[in-house]
Parts: C-alpha cells; structure tokens; sequence
C-alpha cells in the first residue's frame, strides 16, 4: 500500500515502532510468568506464584492499552477538536482489575518476607486500591485532574508497598534485616521508577498541550506510560535471576556431592534460617551437612563426630523446624532461604 505524504510514512513507522515495541512488553511480562511459575511449581515457596500472577496480569494490563489503541485510534483527532484532555483511560475498571491484579501480589511477596500473618493487614491495602479507584472514577467529572487521580491510585499502593518495607526492615533485627538489605537495590529501582512514573503522568496530563499530540511534536498514545513498562522491566529482571538460581540448583533432588553453588546458597541463607529456628552453631553446621544430601554415617566422618552425636542432632533440627523427616527439612530450607 502507498503512504502518500511524508508525514504519513512517518505516521506509519512511529506506529510500526509502537507495535513492535508492545510485543516486545507483553513477551517479557508473560515469560517472566512462565519462568516464575516453573519456579513455583519446584520449589512451593508461594512467593513465586505472587509473582507469575503479578506478571501475567501485567501481559493482560498491557494487552488492553494494545487493545485500544485499535478501538481508539481515531479518538485523538476527535478529542483535539473538542479542546478535550489527551490522556485516555479507555477501560477503567479493566485497569483496576488488572492493576489489583500486579499490586496486590506485590503487596503479598512483601508480607510473606517480613511475616505478616494478620488477615486485616493482608487485605486492607486491595480493598483499599479497589474501591478508592472506583470512586476516582464515579465521583471526579473526566477530565486531565481525573485522569491523573485514577492513574495515581497504583502509585499510592507502589509506594504504600515500598514504605511498609523500608519500615519493617528498620524495625527488623539480625539475620531479617540482613536478608532485607540484600532487596535494597530491587526497591531503590522500584522507587525511582515509581517516581518517573508520577513524573511522566504530570508532564503528559498538566504540561504538554494536546494539540502537541496531533501535530506529531510529541509522539504518545492513550493509557501509555513508558516508565511504568521500566518498571515492569526493572522487577522482571530481579525475578527472572532469582527463578535461575533456584532452578539452577535442582533442590527436589540436591547432589549428593559438594557443589560450589549449592554451598554458597547455603552459606547465603543459613544465619536467616538459623535465626528462625534458633538452632545452635553445632546444628546449623550439622544442617549443612543435610543440605548438601549426606546421610548420617557421612556427616559423623566428615564432622569428626559420633554417629549418635549426630542422630540426636538431626532429631533436634527435626523438632525444632517441626519437619518430619530430611527431605521436608531440606524443602523448608529452600523455601525460606
């Protein structure tokens, strides 16, 4: 087909670009569901499964701008003659569904680190998303301060998340506020993110005049927000390398000789699960012989120890942990390291 003018193979090519660009978006965020998923399904530790449900609503959150710029494509010249806002939130309760959908996940990897276990605390935060979100859009007339409000609502619930980890790892002791430092960088990024976000949303919705928009001086669709596809990115990333390594480490069947890896995520995760446990020097360093798949015959010549030294410290690992037998032990290491 011939594209006439040069602003219209212009048009064309920024359109191609958008095109492939979302494809781009919406493969990661469902890979990144799919590896998480895989992981869920390895290790049972729930975090994974928050997070490939947190991911593939974010492929269906993204699929449904996609959607509509097909549906809409025509709304922005209309929009341009009425004088109208240029920010288009096109299904609103779609997106707070689909935004209920990443946040609420999030929120629950955050409680299952620090162990939060009231129900009230668990489910506030949602409801609170939700139903704050409906009444942005019942209550407040459409318009660029509608728009900004509705969209600022996953803003609130990102930064109500990050605070509530910066304030439970400064009030956390000892080895949980080790392992919560060891996030900092994954939350640093979620917040300068997040604020680019809140950045780019005041610029597009309170700065930049619509007519902008249609002559082409600035190239942006409806619903679209870049930053937010960064940050989307910036937590796929952290995930995707924390699927690896615990794939990577086959803990349903761990090797029965030493591996540097399998060490090393011992050593990383022993002091947090030592604390968690109260174990003893002794018992942790027994434990550690479990982990790497020796049995009790192995770990009394390799310790210099009795046999029966280790049996009862086995049976104390055992009572302490509430585990049934090693293979749960070994489990409930994984699941919590």
């Amino acid at each position: 087909i011939g594209i006439a003018t040069r602003s219209d193979r212009k048009d064309f090519m920024a359109n191609l670009a958008l095109f492939y660009y979302t494809l781009v978006i919406l493969l990661i965020a469902v890979m990144a569901a799919a590896l998480s998923l895989s992981t869920y399904v390895v290790s049972r530790r729930r975090v994974y499964l928050l997070a490939a449900i947190a991911f593939l609503f974010y492929f269906f959150d993204v699929a449904v701008v996609f959607q509509d710029d097909f549906l809409l494509r025509h709304s922005l010249d209309q929009l341009s003659e009425r004088g109208a806002y240029i920010y288009l939130v096109g299904q609103p309760y779609g997106m707070i569904l689909t935004g209920a959908g990443v946040f609420v996940p999030l929120w629950l990897m955050v409680c299952d680190f620090f162990e939060v276990k009231n129900r009230a605390m668990l489910i506030a935060p949602g409801v609170a998303f939700a139903l704050g979100s409906v009444i942005v859009e019942l209550a407040i007339p459409h318009g660029n301060v509608h728009e900004f409000v509705f969209v600022s609502m996953r803003g609130v619930f990102l930064f109500w998340t990050l605070g509530f980890a910066v304030y439970q790892t400064a009030r956390s002791t000892g080895a949980m506020r080790g392992q919560a430092k060891k996030k900092g960088k994954l939350f640093w990024g979620m917040f300068i993110l997040g604020a680019a976000v809140v950045f780019e949303n005041v610029m597009l919705m309170f700065v930049v005049e619509a007519p902008d928009f249609v002559k082409g001086t600035i190239f942006i669709f409806p619903e679209r927000n870049p930053m937010e596809n960064m940050l989307m990115l910036w937590c796929a990333l952290y995930s995707v390398n924390a699927d690896l390594r615990v794939l990577n480490l086959h803990f349903r069947r761990p090797p029965v000789t030493e591996s540097d890896r399998l060490t090393a995520f011992i050593n990383d995760g022993m002091e947090a699960y030592a604390d968690h446990y109260r174990l003893s020097n002794k018992e942790q360093e027994v434990l550690t012989q479990v982990l790497l798949g020796k049995d009790n015959q192995n770990i009394a010549s390799t310790m210099s120890i009795a046999l029966s030294t280790v049996k009862v410290h086995v049976h104390n690992i055992l009572k302490k942990t509430g585990m049934a037998n090693r293979q749960e032990l070994i489990s409930d290491f994984h699941k919590r390291a």
